[in-house]
């Protein structure tokens, strides 16, 4: 993707603007809402315990959500050895500034750098999302892995089918998997269904380039995967599995039907 001295020029302002909003100040503060004290221990027992294949919480297996924002917690808090209150939230923040930047790609790619830069700007200073961004929460770090999926699948339609393109969708729609669960699947694969539908060119779907970079997808989730089961006999994911794909609902409204 080649850009022209004005987009360069924009996506800076766009960077200095980000990382005032989201990354200044960002431990002034102490973990004040129920879920940024949940997943901020659950992270740091990650790294002083060690749990770093199996969430835990309290000593207990953590079933509720995956392991990558935990993982990207405990990573940032190495270097100081422990979780506070600006390393737990820097993953958020930093993927909210990467949305912001995605949402500026994708505008430039569907529409022109006007478009595209009103729209990060919009982005970028919606109320909400600056809290979600300077939160310990998982919503802004599952919104830039669908971004940045949806961004690499239509670089790689728009551009010849490059592989590297179809690789990086999956790779990328597994890390949102890995995030907040299997849902991600489903806000992702729709809405390219449906574009390909109104395009008339469904048959990407099938085609090898599409197909093989699956692989990705099916690596990088068994790369996880494969050890938690290991270490747990299996227990360990069927819970996960039966929390994270909505049979949790479906099972007690079907024996409710009995």
């Amino acid at each position: 993707m080649r850009f022209k001295e004005n987009d360069r020029v924009l996506m800076g302002g766009l960077m200095v603007l980000s990382s005032l909003l989201y990354v200044l100040n960002l431990g002034s503060t102490g973990l004040w809402e129920k879920h940024e004290a949940l997943y901020a221990e659950v992270a740091r027992e990650m790294l002083v315990d060690g749990h770093w294949i199996i969430p835990h919480l309290d000593g207990t297996i953590y079933i509720e959500k995956p392991p990558l924002y935990f993982w990207m917690v405990a990573l940032c808090s190495i270097p100081v050895g422990d979780v506070n209150e600006f390393t737990a939230r820097l993953p958020a923040a930093l993927c909210a500034m990467g949305t912001v930047m995605v949402t500026f790609l994708l505008g430039r790619k569907l529409f022109n750098t006007r478009v595209a830069f009103m729209g990060a700007l919009i982005l970028a200073t919606c109320l909400l999302f600056m809290v979600y961004g300077r939160s310990v929460r998982l919503d802004t770090t599952f919104t830039f892995f669908i971004s940045s999926a949806l961004l690499a699948f239509y670089s790689g339609y728009t551009s010849d089918r490059k592989t590297y393109y179809f690789l990086s969708f999956w790779f990328l729609t597994a890390l949102a998997v890995l995030t907040k669960g299997l849902f991600a699947l489903f806000l992702v694969m729709p809405p390219i269904t449906l574009y390909l539908f109104l395009n008339n060119d469904l048959k990407i779907l099938i085609e090898r380039r599409f197909l093989f970079g699956g692989s990705a997808f099916v690596l990088t989730i068994t790369a996880w995967l494969l050890p938690a089961y290991v270490w747990d006999e299996g227990d360990y994911i069927r819970q996960f599995i039966l929390v994270n794909s909505g049979l949790r609902y479906a099972l007690p409204l079907a024996e409710s039907k009995h």
